[in-house]
């Protein structure tokens, strides 16, 4: 799996042709199910930070070390955020570089991998995965969207909506 990142803060994956390739001759065209985006990378130390708190949509954000545990959940969550894309704006983001976002959200970086949603317009609401289902699997994160966009997942108490953080 390739990425592309795009100007501002998106990053494309798309898979290339195993096979068929010629040389110094590149046609490259690929189907719905071999490309995923608009999925970003959480970087504290850039104008992401900023960009995404005037994004519209609420964000999924996926703590996840890079690596192994990167690729795995890149797995499942790339789907998720495909089908979610007009609704939802998807964040990988490294808890070893993102501390004080997951502190807004009572998380440290033991608690990764986890998902959570911040609701940033039109008001500041932050969201936990139900209790009993913090570990960041395919089925547990579908659940928790779609409990999200139903309107069931509660959110948390205490939110600090003037913060500016993700």
């Amino acid at each position: 799996r390739h990425a592309v990142k795009l100007a501002g803060f998106d990053i494309v994956w798309f898979d290339l042709p195993k096979s068929g390739l010629t040389p110094n001759a590149w046609t490259i065209e690929w189907g719905y199910d071999q490309s995923f985006g608009y999925v970003c990378h959480l970087d504290l130390r850039s104008g992401v930070v900023g960009a995404l708190f005037r994004e519209p949509k609420p964000k999924v954000l996926v703590f996840v070390p890079q690596g192994g545990a990167f690729e795995a959940a890149s797995e499942f969550v790339l789907p998720i955020a495909k089908h979610h894309v007009d609704t939802l704006k998807f964040v990988f983001a490294d808890p070893a570089t993102t501390e004080n976002a997951m502190a807004a959200f009572g998380l440290t970086a033991q608690d990764a991998p986890i998902a959570v949603i911040h609701r940033t317009h039109p008001s500041d609401q932050k969201y936990l995965p139900p209790p009993g289902a913090r570990a960041l699997t395919e089925a547990g994160l579908k659940r928790m969207v779609g409990d999200f966009l139903a309107g069931k997942l509660r959110g948390m108490a205490g939110n600090d909506a003037e913060d500016g953080e993700l």
